[in-house]
């Protein structure tokens, strides 16, 4: 009989008496995340991997053995699950039982919720109304809200879902992205404000797509280079839609 294999995160997970509810609660992802580094599906963000690390009481660098390495379980004895008292003979039963059907796959791939779309939707429209928030604090909040939205896109079966998701993620970089110049950080401004505009294009919003390209120009000319800008312009002017979306844009080539 061939050994089973079991990820050496999940084995130290156990250990330490987490659940992969608790786990996931305590770093701020969803479950169907933790499931995926344990199965080797995907590998933790290095903005979370510290985080893990300490919930399990191991250094990064041992952390990527766990990550990395699987180990070898025995199969059980061939003896009879239950004894004649009811008592379990083999106590890994109920460890194994409860592990298969938490990572069910009927489950993993359930509809999302449209509740949990619109709550994300309504945070990201609160926080880009917001006037008065430090932009450190914008930073981090859109960058929650993006990490929520993205593990959502990963399981999202619904075209429509998947669009509205694509959205919020393209807002929350897009507010990141200026909060990352307002901090100085302009190279890492204009990485986001690509990637803003890139999901904009995916989710097929005309409006945003005009937002992202009016980011990315606003921060050509904050660095000198208007040529940049009005070729950005050039890019935006077929897809934006008319009204304040082009006033924005004209106004913001016009700088240039």
């Amino acid at each position: 009989m061939p050994l089973r294999r079991r990820h050496r995160l999940a084995l130290r997970r156990k250990a330490l008496g987490h659940t992969q509810e608790s786990l996931a609660e305590k770093l701020g992802v969803d479950r169907t995340t933790v499931v995926r580094w344990e199965r080797g599906e995907s590998a933790p963000q290095p903005w979370v991997r510290l985080g893990l690390a300490e919930a399990l009481q191991t250094t990064v660098d041992q952390l990527d053995e766990l990550l990395c390495d699987v180990e070898e379980v025995k199969p059980a004895q061939q003896t009879p699950s239950w004894t004649s008292r009811g008592a379990i003979a083999d106590p890994r039963l109920v460890s194994d039982a409860a592990d298969l059907l938490a990572n069910d796959p009927l489950l993993l791939t359930a509809p999302i919720s449209h509740d949990s779309i619109e709550s994300l939707q309504s945070d990201m429209a609160v926080l880009a109304r917001t006037v008065s928030t430090a932009a450190f604090d914008v930073f981090t909040t859109a960058r929650r809200l993006c990490i929520e939205a993205r593990t959502l896109a990963e399981r999202a079966r619904r075209p429509r879902d998947l669009t509205d998701l694509y959205v919020v993620i393209g807002q929350g970089t897009a507010l990141m992205a200026s909060a990352a110049f307002d901090l100085g950080y302009w190279n890492d401004s204009a990485a986001l404000s690509r990637t803003a505009n890139q999901y904009a294009d995916l989710a097929g919003q005309p409006s945003l797509v005009t937002w992202t390209f009016g980011l990315q120009m606003t921060l050509a000319n904050w660095r000198n280079e208007p040529d940049a800008a009005l070729a950005y312009f050039v890019k935006a002017l077929p897809r934006a839609p008319g009204g304040e979306p082009m006033l924005r844009l004209r106004h913001i080539a016009a700088r240039s």
